[in-house]
């Protein structure tokens, strides 16, 4: 989801005189936090002791801004609360979500995203692969292994990407073994990744 919002994001910039704006919202666990990760994500500095939604609808009210807001569904309420009053006063921003769920906002349009095609469920997970295995390339024998891992996946990208993390330590045929516990097997994402890119849990 995440690297299809930045990519539509980036095709529609130029729509937005005054940008184009992330928030990643996964590391924000409390609610009264989330106007301040706006602030952060729009690159305020306000020292006053403005209420920190205030200094977002005076920066946002005369702009056209596409603000990208990502991983916030463990703040669903606050953000669709928040998103609702900007919008309502702030007519040029738009908000592209990236979310396992909607918000549920007033002319909210969603678009589930299908899996990924068996080219390029493949593809991504061979280049993660390389990324814990320098150079590796799956052998004759391992393309089938690999393909019916992608189909057992359902071409989820986070299931491959945690999927070929497990190349370090076990062959492709031992992950696809170990796949009827997919939950506990897929776990352990990368350090710096958000939780939420952590696991399928």
């Amino acid at each position: 989801k995440t690297r299809c919002v930045i990519r539509v994001a980036a095709l529609r910039e130029k729509r937005y005189c005054d940008g184009v704006l992330l928030a990643e919202l996964s590391t924000v666990r409390d609610a009264d936090l989330l106007e301040h990760a706006l602030i952060d994500a729009l690159g305020l500095a306000d020292h006053t002791s403005r209420p920190p939604r205030a200094v977002l609808v005076e920066h946002l009210r005369e702009r056209r801004t596409l603000l990208v807001i990502d991983g916030f569904e463990h703040l669903v309420d606050a953000c669709a609360g928040l998103v609702t009053d900007l919008l309502r006063r702030a007519p040029g921003l738009q908000v592209l979500a990236a979310g396992r769920c909607p918000l549920r906002v007033d002319g909210e349009r969603t678009y589930p995203l299908a899996p990924m095609s068996d080219g390029d469920a493949v593809e991504l997970f061979t280049e993660r692969a390389r990324a814990v295995r320098p150079g590796w390339a799956p052998a004759a024998d391992e393309r089938v292994a690999v393909l019916e891992l992608c189909h057992r996946l359902d071409g989820i990208p986070l299931a491959l990407e945690l999927a070929a993390g497990r190349l370090r330590a076990l062959s492709v045929e031992q992950v696809l073994l170990r796949l009827d516990d997919r939950f506990r097997l897929l776990t352990g994402g990368r350090r710096g990744a958000p939780p939420r890119h952590q696991t399928l849990r």
